[in-house]
């Protein structure tokens, strides 16, 4: 059973921006949605600067983590098609997700620009449409009865340890 978890930071500036990108992005396993990966960064803030939304919140920021059971029938590529399947259902923002290695399981990191590339509108939907987001992949991979959690609150310098701590809460 995946688990969703959101991690519960404000990520004020673009600092904050480009670590969790470099972090995200660390691996050759990743992909994007309304985006080229490799140039996120400039993208994301492209699109907050044309806007004129360049204070406040930068991100969202959650990932997937799989258990060893779920990966005996799960390729990577499979891995990155939820990534774009959350870009689908997260359409009007561009989003970059990559796949870690480097725990006890196997995740998928998404980050979210937090400003519409549509219409400039800030993210503002809350745990709402991420439990929206379980019930989608629910929906799309009846296999999977995805939980949302969400979890202690991270550090924008070193998203790694945070990672580490393993501190959640369910919320669905």
């Amino acid at each position: 059973m995946p688990n969703l978890i959101l991690v519960r930071n404000e990520y004020q500036d673009y600092r904050a921006l480009r670590r969790v990108l470099t972090y995200v992005l660390r691996s050759n396993l990743y992909g994007g949605y309304g985006i080229d990966p490799s140039r996120a960064y400039e993208q994301m803030v492209f699109v907050k600067e044309a806007y004129h939304k360049k204070s406040g919140v930068q991100l969202k920021h959650f990932f997937l983590t799989f258990s060893d059971q779920e990966m005996i029938y799960l390729s990577f590529q499979d891995i990155l098609n939820i990534g774009f399947e959350i870009g689908k259902y997260f359409a009007e923002y561009q989003m970059v997700y990559g796949i870690h290695l480097d725990s006890n399981h196997t995740h998928l990191h998404v980050v979210m620009n937090s400003v519409s590339f549509q219409d400039g509108h800030k993210y503002s939907d809350g745990l709402s449409k991420f439990n929206g987001l379980c019930r989608y992949l629910r929906e799309r991979f009846p296999r999977f009865e995805v939980h949302l959690f969400q979890s202690g609150h991270y550090s924008a310098d070193d998203p790694y340890t945070s990672e580490k701590k393993g501190i959640y809460q369910m919320l669905e």
